[in-house]
């Protein structure tokens, strides 16, 4: 009797659902398409569209429009007044694309965490999650979480990779997703833009003494940001326990621990 290697197994096992992606684009934007012509929001998406018509009038944000924060959340209306005088069909396309391109990215961002099924799964139930929200067009749902997590996957290339154009890129969508949404973009950005990834450990703790000093009370009291997370990269377990109690870090982590 014939039986299957083992290595026929694996790669088996190992192979990406190549299914996953397209099932997921026609499932998200059926379920977008269910709410475009319908519902409407005059207190979360007519302010939106009415700042988006001042602005496609010649007026200026934050001069004569000044309760848009952030800038992002015209953008859309205002392209959709420019391409549509009422100003409502397209800007909701354009956040129904944010969504598909979340649940894309959510599932490329899960698969290197998690065996393919479930990311999968976790980005199929995103992509037809809060009905109630999507038939009152609330803009400030998660839509815009896209950004922060496209600002993860180029740094995880980074990591898997070492290149270091990827850390610029990451920069540059960090700040593409400060402008439409500041909570989670920022917790992601700035956690990511001061994270010291080297291979040598001496520069990684050396940065890191630097920037602790410079975010911290005693150099430039005006800066002082102890919000600000730094991240210190240690290859070594024993040197990275012995720096975080010399120097009273709290999360100084090796590869290996980073890896569990």
């Amino acid at each position: 009797m014939n039986t299957p290697s083992t290595h026929d197994s694996n790669s088996t096992t190992s192979e990406p659902g190549r299914w996953h992606i397209p099932a997921l684009i026609c499932l998200s934007t059926f379920w977008e398409s269910l709410f475009i012509l319908k519902g409407s929001n005059l207190l979360d998406e007519g302010w939106a569209l009415y700042a988006g018509m001042q602005l496609g009038m010649g007026r200026h944000l934050y001069d004569e429009i000044s309760w848009v924060f952030p800038p992002g959340h015209a953008l859309p209306a205002w392209l959709g007044h420019a391409l549509d005088p009422q100003g409502v069909v397209v800007p909701r396309l354009i956040y129904a694309a944010f969504t598909v391109a979340l649940c894309v990215s959510l599932y490329l961002l899960g698969r290197k965490i998690m065996p393919a099924r479930f990311a999968f799964l976790g980005a199929a139930l995103l992509a037809v999650a809060a009905p109630r929200s999507h038939m009152m067009h609330l803009l400030y749902g998660y839509r815009y979480m896209v950004f922060a997590v496209a600002v993860l996957l180029a740094y995880s290339i980074r990591l898997e990779t070492g290149r270091r154009s990827w850390i610029f890129i990451a920069g540059i969508l960090a700040g593409v997703s400060l402008y439409f949404r500041v909570t989670p973009a920022f917790a992601v950005s700035v956690g990511l833009g001061i994270a010291v990834l080297t291979q040598d450990d001496m520069v990684n703790i050396e940065t890191g003494i630097v920037l602790d000093e410079m975010l911290g009370p005693r150099t430039l009291p005006e800066l002082n940001r102890p919000d600000v997370p730094i991240v210190l990269r240690v290859y070594n377990r024993t040197l990275g326990a012995a720096v975080a109690a010399r120097f009273g870090f709290e999360n100084v982590l090796s590869t290996v621990e980073l890896a569990a």
